[in-house]
């Protein structure tokens, strides 16, 4: 099934572009873990090919050309998250219920040592490669979000993100989350063929560096 969206960003495909030193990149969380991927054979979850080769190749390519890369607290929840969400379905050789994930973190020590270790472990190169967005969640925020929420079809994490970026004056994303390019005023870098496909049917794609 494909998804079908209004598109309101512009649009980059980002095997199509190379990033200078002027760019201002908020990255997404989903970005972060393919480039700090750890491979684990036969397991049920795994990345697609194109997500763990072009995510990397252009944040590298980013930070060779002295681009500035963004992340923001949040990032730090939504990745330990998926990270012993992954382990505990490597471990159970399924995807777990929410049932089976609980069980996973209380009655395994020596596999919940291994998800605090691969947290720190990633979470200190995503700090070494980028700077910080602080963001205050607080009612002001929240009520920003709630005017926002029923123009764009993203989720809340998402919705913080993109607030984040607006405080700090950021443009700029790179993600594999199709959801962001119905946020309008902000310019999406991805590989993500349907939203770039969709962007280029409604004139969307752009060329940033020509």
């Amino acid at each position: 099934m494909v998804n079908q969206f209004f598109v309101k960003a512009d649009v980059v495909d980002i095997t199509n572009d190379s990033p200078q030193a002027a760019d201002q990149f908020f990255v997404d969380t989903n970005a972060w873990e393919f480039l700090t991927y750890i491979p684990v054979s036969l397991s049920p979850i795994t990345p697609k090919p194109y997500q763990v080769r072009d995510y990397p190749n252009y944040i590298k390519h980013a930070l060779k050309s002295r681009s500035r890369l963004y992340r923001c607290g949040l990032s730090f929840s939504e990745l330990s998250s998926l990270i012993e969400f992954k382990r505990c379905a490597n471990f159970l050789h399924k995807v777990p219920d929410k049932r089976e994930l609980k069980y996973f973190r209380h009655n395994n020590p020596i596999e919940r040592a291994g998800v605090v270790a691969e947290i720190q472990s990633r979470w200190l190169d995503i700090t070494q490669f980028s700077e910080d967005l602080s963001l205050t969640i607080d009612d002001v925020l929240i009520n920003r979000s709630l005017n926002l929420i029923g123009n764009v079809q993203v989720d809340m994490y998402d919705l913080f993100y993109v607030e984040a970026m607006a405080l700090a004056g950021l443009t700029q994303i790179i993600t594999d989350d199709a959801d962001f390019v119905t946020i309008p005023g902000i310019t999406v870098f991805t590989s993500n063929r349907n939203a770039i496909e969709l962007a280029r049917s409604q004139g969307k794609l752009s060329l940033i560096h020509i």
